[in-house]
């Protein structure tokens, strides 16, 4: 797809998109990389048909309201809800660290000290597909009655989950790295930011150091991609 292509795309969702999507709808919005560029132009006018087709049943606003209750769930005590919805803050900040082991090691988690994150295409589909089960989950809890810092956490993650679906159409992953961030900025400051007390901690380390050179075959890889894509180059 032409920039020209995506910036016409672009354009029109930004005018339609005022409400939530059905998590089908996400899954055609969520560009994978695996498909080709002719594929990805089919797959934006095909949502574009979908949203602007007048739906009977209009979801809430992501960005704006909470997500409306899942109806099975609307019976549920107070307590049960506020316990639904901590659990989905837990499993996702266990998530987040899982996958970003830097930043785990950072802040005093060492479960991950031998890991490096992932570049590769799979790794990106993966984030977007947990990112759509999050919003799944957090859809069907309702709000009412729980405190404002409650609501607003809720709102927020559902904020970040929307907004990593949506910006998968400008294709992030095709610039992994920028002058003034990425693995060739933030791995050499890691070793400084980390603690080192036992043989662990160093054997750990090495081990992360050992995975270097896949994730720059993966960043490489991406990069490629990216300049065949036209990303290199300024307008």
């Amino acid at each position: 797809m032409s920039p020209r292509d995506a910036s016409w795309v672009t354009s029109v969702f930004a005018g339609i998109y005022t409400h939530a999507m059905p998590l089908a709808t996400i899954r055609l919005f969520s560009l994978r990389r695996s498909g080709s560029r002719g594929a990805s132009f089919l797959s934006l006018v095909t949502l574009g048909a979908c949203l602007l087709i007048p739906c009977t049943i209009w979801a809430q606003s992501f960005k704006a309201k909470d997500l409306a209750p899942a109806p099975q769930l609307q019976t549920n005590t107070l307590q049960d809800r506020i316990a639904q919805l901590n659990l989905i803050f837990h499993d996702y900040w266990e998530e987040t660290l899982k996958h970003s082991p830097e930043m785990a090691s950072t802040i005093g988690d060492k479960r991950y000290d031998d890991q490096l994150s992932d570049y590769s295409d799979e790794a990106y589909n993966d984030s977007l597909a947990r990112g759509e089960r999050f919003i799944e989950r957090l859809g069907a809890v309702d709000t009412t009655g729980m405190s404002d810092q409650e609501k607003l956490s809720k709102r927020l993650l559902v904020h970040d989950l929307v907004d990593q679906q949506e910006s998968s159409v400008c294709q992030p992953w095709q610039t992994p790295v920028n002058q003034f961030s990425g693995i060739q900025v933030d791995l050499p400051m890691l070793a400084g930011m980390l603690s080192f007390t036992s043989a662990d901690d160093y054997d750990h380390y090495i081990a992360r150091l050992n995975k270097v050179p896949a994730a720059i075959l993966q960043i490489s890889t991406d990069l490629m991609l990216g300049e065949e894509a036209g990303r290199s180059r300024s307008e």
